[in-house]
């Protein structure tokens, strides 16, 4: 009994190193199970699920302003992305900012750059 379960153990420890990855950005070790177009996907989903029944806001100027700090942090990203080396993962982004009419004040960002205020 103690046998499998040594072996057992030492398979979880192998698949765990083995699926093991660096992080993009900041080059840490990380257990990855999902992979990134998985991930990206998803994402993707998710927002479009979100912003069928969402309402766009109608305030011509807080949406401009949205849209002009989300293209500045986009630009930030992109820039520090191709510093490190990684112009190959910039085109994963598909940045899109967008200002909802909601009753509570929340913002969140999904993989592959959908940010929703």
């Amino acid at each position: 009994m103690k046998t499998v379960f040594r072996i057992l153990l030492s398979m979880f420890f192998v698949i765990c190193f083995l699926s093991c990855s660096n992080v993009m950005l900041t080059g840490r070790k990380q257990l990855n199970l999902v992979s990134d177009q998985q991930i990206l996907a998803l994402g993707l989903q998710s927002h479009t699920e979100f912003m069928s029944s969402a309402q766009l806001s109608t305030n011509k100027q807080q949406t401009q302003k949205v849209k002009n700090v989300g293209n500045k942090l986009s630009e930030a990203v992109e820039n520090y992305m191709r510093s490190a080396g990684l112009e190959k993962e910039i085109g994963n982004y598909k940045w899109q900012f967008d200002l909802v009419k909601a009753d509570d004040v929340n913002a969140f960002c999904l993989p592959g750059g959908k940010i929703v205020f």
